[in-house]
Parts: C-alpha cells; sequence; structure tokens
C-alpha cells in the first residue's frame, strides 16, 4: 500500500490518510530494500520448514561445527545459516549472495542478524554487507569432509531423539563433473579402448532415509575421486555410519548393482542384522534358479500393473548364491508387452 497525497482531517488532534494499492511501487521499493520489516500474511514452505528447523534444534547443532581460525570476526553460525539459507531459496552461486539474500534486512533479521551487522558489517574486508561472499567461501575451504561428516552426524542423533527417521534407507552414487584441473583429488575416466578422456570429477556416495510419506532426507554423503569402484565408496560411508550411529539404525537397505558383493551383505545381514534389497546381475545362478522354479513349479505371480502388464513373484530360501552364504528371498519380475 502507499500513501495517498488526499488528506481528510476530522478534527485539529486526528489526522487521516487514504491508502490505496500499488503493487509496482510496493514490489519496487522491497527490489532496494527500501522497508523496514517484512509481514506476510500467510506462511510459506520456507517459514514452516525454517519454524520446523528451529523446533528440532537444528540450528543450535550449527554450534558443533566448529572454527578453525584464529580470532575470527565472524562467528561460523552466521556462515552455517546463510548456507543453509542459501540452499533453500535455490542459489547456486556465492556471488549472487550480495543481489539476492544480502538485499532482504527482514530475511538477515530472521536469520540471527542484529542491525549494526546488517548495516556496518562484521569487518572492512571488501564492501559487501554484512560480510563479502569470499570470506564465506575460505571459510567453507577450511573444512575438511570430516567436519562435516561430524556435524552431520550429530544431525542425524537429533533427528534419532525426536524419532523423525525410519528403518529404511537408501543407497546410490552420484557423480560431480567438473571441466577444470585445479581441483584436488579429482578422477578421470578414460575410455577402455582407445584411452580418450570422458569425464573427471567426484563421485558422491549418498545414504537418504525413507520417510512414510515417501520423501527422502539425506544422513550421510562422502566424496571420492571419481575412479573410486561404487562398492569401496558404499562400504566405506555404511562402515562410517554403523560406527557413529550404531547396530540398529538401519534396518532395510536397499541398493543398486554397483555394490553386489556377496560377502559384505552376508556381514551386514549376520553382524548387523541389516535386510538388502538389490538387483543381481543376469549371468548369476540365483537368476537361473528362480526363473527356473517359475517356468516347473507352482508358483502365484501377482499383477501390479495392468498397462502395461507387470507381474511379480516371491520365493524364499534360495541357497545358489555361494558368496552370500545365506539363504535369500528373489522377487522375479515379468513384464508383458501389449502385442503379448
Amino acid at each position: 500500500m502507499e500513501d495517498d497525497p488526499t488528506e481528510h482531517t476530522n478534527d485539529a488532534l486526528s489526522v487521516w490518510r487514504i491508502l490505496r494499492e500499488n503493487r509496482d511501487k510496493v514490489l519496487a521499493a522491497l527490489r532496494e530494500g527500501r522497508f523496514i520489516a517484512l509481514h506476510l500474511s500467510t506462511w510459506g514452505f520456507l517459514d514452516r520448514f525454517a519454524a520446523f528447523l528451529d523446533q528440532v534444534g537444528f540450528f543450535l547443532s550449527l554450534e558443533a561445527f566448529g572454527d578453525p581460525r584464529q580470532s575470527p570476526s565472524i562467528h561460523p553460525f552466521f556462515f552455517s545459516i546463510v548456507m543453509t539459507f542459501k540452499t533453500l531459496l535455490g542459489y547456486d552461486s556465492f556471488n549472487v549472495l550480495p543481489t539476492t539474500l544480502f538485499r532482504s534486512t527482514a530475511l538477515l533479521r530472521l536469520m540471527g542478524f542484529n542491525a549494526m551487522q546488517i548495516k556496518e558489517g562484521f569487518n572492512q574486508k571488501g564492501t559487501v554487507r554484512p560480510f563479502d561472499p569470499d570470506t564465506l567461501s575460505q571459510f567453507l575451504q577450511s573444512r575438511t569432509q570430516t567436519h562435516y561428516l561430524r556435524w552431520h552426524t550429530d544431525v542425524v542423533s537429533l533427528w534419532r531423539r525426536r524419532k523423525l527417521l525410519t528403518g529404511t534407507f537408501l543407497m546410490d552414487c552420484i557423480y560431480i563433473g567438473v571441466e577444470s584441473d585445479r581441483y584436488e583429488k579429482i578422477g578421470r575416466q578414460c575410455d577402455k579402448d582407445d584411452g580418450q578422456l570422458l569425464r573427471k570429477g567426484y563421485k558422491v556416495v549418498c545414504l537418504v532415509n525413507l520417510l512414510p510419506n515417501h520423501k527422502l532426507v539425506a544422513v550421510a554423503e562422502m566424496v571420492f575421486p571419481l575412479t573410486v569402484p561404487d562398492l569401496t565408496c558404499g562400504k566405506t560411508l555404511i562402515s562410517y555410519v554403523l560406527r557413529t550411529q550404531r547396530s540398529g539404525f538401519i534396518k532395510d537397505l536397499v541398493m543398486d548393482m554397483g555394490f553386489l558383493d556377496g560377502a559384505w551383505l552376508h556381514d551386514l545381514k549376520t553382524r548387523y542384522h541389516i535386510d538388502v534389497f538389490i538387483p543381481v546381475k543376469e549371468n548369476m545362478c540365483i537368476v537361473a534358479d528362480a526363473i527356473g522354479l517359475a517356468r516347473y513349479e507352482r508358483v502365484v505371480w501377482d499383477t501390479i500393473r495392468e498397462s502395461p502388464r507387470r507381474e511379480i513373484a516371491l520365493f524364499t530360501d534360495l541357497t545358489t548364491w555361494d558368496a552370500a552364504k545365506l539363504p535369500l528371498s528373489c522377487c522375479l519380475v515379468r513384464d508383458t508387452a501389449p502385442d503379448g
């Protein structure tokens, strides 16, 4: 709303102003930062999510993030909170912070900055207030993977105490490609035939929790050079999670074929009581065993989709995978094309 120059005087002591809507002027004022505070009529997702983080103690957990710097002028909490909102708002670069997040006085106040920090900044480095994005970048570069893992472990322990997680987890690897050779510890993947470089970068193994509403929440990640095998990445991550969260945290683990290893699956089941669901390779004996049972025995096929038709059959006590050294259950999938 904006002021209208028309004024109506009711008496000598009261002055009334007529307000009219002017959307363009309001938006222009917001873009230029010409406002004291922002009060929304309704809560959006970010508001509710920020309240949720506060309720479960997420912001308090940032205190344990640590700081290796000597006599820092900016507490690491402010770096962590800026990174949190940068991610929530979808900003993919530090360079956009001065013209986006740092332009919103109201949002900075909600994030914990006081008026002096917003106006004057924490120090005289650069011209950006409350601090220069380069300072944030330098702080993050001073952190090692161990620091992030320890902090994330504390957060997950907090979630467990709040009973926010289930016992079902999924693990997979994702790839981060880079163009420059200046990055540290990158891996290079080359073609086996002609040796031509296919890609270079990193591999990130992620463990996520499957919530009752089918949403996923990440509970642990590790970064490796791109050429490290998936199985090595997965074993390292699961070993760390089981060591820090202890037995009973993971009850069901869904993985893809890259983590296929009978001896490891045997160890997960017998030592940690983890049930694993994983696809097997087409040339393995256990696949032929299951197909043979489906052909020559009375097997019940359950239809889970009509068009195109998909059916599944369940088998138990299969023992033809010697490396696993366990009786296994198998879900066999049969698809029927539209032409039959």
